[in-house]
């Protein structure tokens, strides 16, 4: 039996001129040139796939990531042989470095021995603990994809039409929000744990519920960025980072390369799987979260060799994968994802169909 969802699908075609200057509010620090409608320009060649189109496309990355040992339980212990890696051992010499020679240093010897020990298999108890890979819901990835394809068509055709970023805000703290997909090899090459923003995040239920785009609100924002040219180093963190712009107006619009909202990409620690596991409750709650003020986080310790790739932190290894003007899509439900309640308040500029690039239609969840 066929179920009703709602799919926010690209028609941006359909909006009004006036509508369509709504990603543009006079607060934005865009340039004059920004300023002219977006969707005036005749459409790139790579416009909205049809249904038949996407659902193959889902289909197809879907396939592959399901079948990637990497994303599953039964291969995670696969390359952890504990023998602990060159950059494990180099981050746990500079961490005792800066502990024996920095009188203010915020590290402690515990935090130098947990990267030694990212090698270690987990026990079948951790692994007990440990959520299943689950790819995304098709709806949440035809969002994603049509309005990546309609920023190229209408806003910006600069943008990556490979490199595309989701995280699915309605996903528990335990399970792996983010995954960075290459469209063109259809697959996913990233799919990890990201940290919360202690405002946005609801504590009981340990999902995301609350979004905003104030300044200093410390809310984590929906819709669509756009990533910057280059990564740089954070002072804070130590490890690359990278900024990010915000393109739908009231939803996200005060993030700014430069300026506005600092919503960033960058390191933060315990959101490794081996940190997940060992700080998750028999009943399934995690504690000795580390929050973000907004901030996209991923871990510092993990590295990319589990996941057969290079043997540096996953990162790094994804803000060089996504780094250049790629599309990064942030999506949460109307509804709170543990109850199927209507999410209150739920302010109309902090929702995801205020998107220029969306609009809301019935659907099949069939794909």
């Amino acid at each position: 039996m066929k179920q009703k969802i709602l799919l926010y699908s690209t028609a941006v075609i359909a909006v009004s001129v006036s509508a369509s200057f709504m990603i543009f509010q006079p607060h934005s620090p865009h340039k004059i040139a920004d300023l002219i409608n977006p969707f005036a320009r005749s459409p790139a060649s790579d416009s909205m796939l049809s249904p038949g189109e996407m659902r193959a496309l889902w289909k197809d990355v879907k396939s592959n990531f399901e079948h990637n040992p990497y994303f599953t339980k039964a291969g995670y212990n696969q390359a952890r042989d504990g023998v602990p890696s060159p950059f494990a051992v180099d981050a746990h010499d500079k961490i005792l470095k800066d502990i024996q020679t920095n009188p203010q240093s915020s590290y402690r010897p515990a935090h130098a021995e947990t990267y030694l020990h990212q090698s270690d298999p987990l026990s079948p108890d951790l692994l007990n603990l440990m959520q299943d890979f689950e790819f995304l819901d098709y709806a949440i990835f035809a969002m994603a994809v049509n309005g990546m394809k309609a920023i190229r068509s209408y806003l910006d055709p600069e943008i990556s039409n490979d490199i595309i970023t989701i995280v699915d805000h309605d996903r528990h703290l335990t399970q792996r929000r983010l995954f960075v997909i290459s469209l063109s090899q259809k697959r996913v090459l990233f799919n990890l744990h990201m940290g919360s923003s202690g405002v946005s995040l609801n504590q009981i239920r340990q999902v995301d519920t609350k979004f905003g785009n104030e300044s200093g609100s410390s809310l984590s924002s929906l819709g669509f960025f756009s990533t910057a040219e280059n990564a740089h180093t954070s002072t804070a963190y130590g490890f690359p980072a990278l900024k990010i712009k915000g393109l739908d107006a009231t939803i996200n619009d005060l993030v700014q390369f430069d300026g506005g909202r600092n919503i960033i990409f960058h390191a933060m620690g315990r959101l490794d799987q081996k940190s997940v596991c060992e700080n998750t409750t028999s009943k399934g709650k995690m504690i000795n979260l580390s929050y973000s003020e907004g901030c996209f986080t991923l871990s510092d310790m993990e590295s990319g060799k589990f996941y057969g790739l290079a043997d540096r932190p996953v990162v790094e290894l994804v803000i060089n994968q996504i780094k250049g003007n790629s599309v990064v899509f942030a999506y949460a439900s109307e509804t709170d994802p543990t109850t199927g309640e209507q999410i209150e308040p739920r302010v109309p500029h902090r929702s995801i169909r205020q998107s220029a690039f969306i609009q809301v239609v019935p659907f099949d969840v069939e794909p």
